[in-house]
């Protein structure tokens, strides 16, 4: 609780379940970490390293997460609602049925993410962000994304 992390190695660990509640990350790596229903409410996590990470269910609702990496990550049902996503990698991960509601997501790269069922995405939201023709919109389509398409709705 209230902890500060700087360049630390979680990288192919395991921390189901874990607590790191209002925590200041920064450089710190977890790939390919086993990390299901993590709590992560109102943390900081600068610039660090969750690729191929399996963290699905997990919650990162307030959660600064500016500038860090989550590709290849499974994201499924995790919480990213009124968090601070600028700039953060979620190419070619699995975001199915997340939630994004108040998010702020200017130049978060979902190329080749798949998307479908997230809830709470606006039409704003996802124009602020990178897609392409490899990214699976919320209705279950083939990016990239097109203003007033309505594609933001889960089908």
């Amino acid at each position: 609780h209230q902890a500060k992390l700087f360049e630390c190695y979680f990288s192919e660990s395991t921390f189901e379940g874990a607590q790191f509640l209002f925590t200041r990350e920064k450089l710190c790596r977890f790939r390919a970490a086993l990390g299901t229903g993590t709590h992560f409410p109102a943390s900081t996590l600068d610039t660090c390293d969750f690729s191929g990470a399996d963290l699905t269910s997990s919650r990162f609702q307030r959660a600064d997460c500016a500038r860090s990496n989550f590709h290849r990550a499974d994201l499924t049902e995790c919480d990213f609602r009124e968090g601070k996503l600028k700039g953060t990698d979620f190419s070619r991960s699995t975001l199915r049925r997340a939630r994004f509601g108040e998010a702020l997501l200017y130049s978060a790269d979902f190329r080749g993410a798949d998307l479908r069922g997230a809830r709470d995405m606006t039409g704003e939201q996802i124009m602020q962000s990178l897609t392409d023709a490899r990214t699976i919109l919320p209705n279950g389509s083939c990016g990239p994304y097109l203003r007033s398409s309505r594609e933001e709705r889960p089908a």
